[in-house]
């Protein structure tokens, strides 16, 4: 990692993709969960900074998200990253169309408020 570390001040990477319906919980074992490694494993392992931010919505209205890593112990430049994207409109910009992603799912088949 130490070229991409001195080449490059921080990584944006994809998330985990849209959120799993609520009931998914029940269909993955707590073995398997662990034992899978995520999105989020890579900077676990290299010790690096990391920062999952929401970033939209997926077509059935569920949220969706990237991540920021950086180098070790390099946490102020992952945060200031972070902060700017928030700053630049972030998720308030993509969370136009919550209220209308809400009514949407109000139709689909086994919907029940939170």
């Amino acid at each position: 990692m130490a070229p991409l570390y001195a080449r490059y001040d921080a990584f944006v990477l994809a998330g985990a993709g849209p959120a799993p319906p609520l009931a998914a919980h029940r269909t993955i074992g707590a073995v398997e969960k662990w034992l899978t490694p995520s999105m989020g494993t890579l900077f676990s392992v290299l010790g690096g900074p990391a920062v999952a931010l929401p970033c939209g919505f997926a077509e059935n209205g569920l949220p969706m998200g990237f991540q920021i890593g950086g180098r070790p112990f390099d946490d102020a430049t992952v945060l200031r990253i972070a902060h700017a994207y928030e700053q630049a409109g972030g998720l308030a910009q993509a969370a136009s169309g919550v209220a209308a992603g809400r009514a949407q799912n109000r139709d689909r088949p086994g919907y029940r408020a939170s």
